[in-house]
């Protein structure tokens, strides 16, 4: 828990490439350490929050790493992406995403 902790802190602080790195020690060969659904919970809402805007390319893509994991997307996921496409200016997309899920 004290990776997702940490992505969280540098996604709080507006710092995105910062809890990137973060997350993808968790990723190198060798980690006794696997992400769990808090910790691309915590990468999400870290690229929805950056301090240069949303980073919608990077929470497409997080979804889709976590799909590839195997990593379910629960409630919080889900109002994370919904926050996303808000903050990104979509907001048919938002809704569009909402009615499908």
């Amino acid at each position: 828990m004290a990776y997702a902790t940490l992505v969280s802190a540098c996604g709080k602080a507006g710092r995105f490439a910062a809890a990137r790195a973060v997350f993808d020690r968790m990723l190198l060969p060798g980690s006794p350490v696997q992400p769990t659904p808090a910790a691309y919970n915590a990468l999400l809402e870290a690229a929805a929050r950056d301090a240069g805007g949303c980073k919608l390319e990077e929470v497409e893509r997080i979804v889709a790493e976590m799909g590839a994991g195997g990593v379910a997307m629960d409630t919080t996921t889900l109002n994370t992406l919904l926050n996303a496409f808000v903050r990104a200016g979509h907001f048919p997309r938002a809704l569009a995403f909402f009615k499908e899920g």
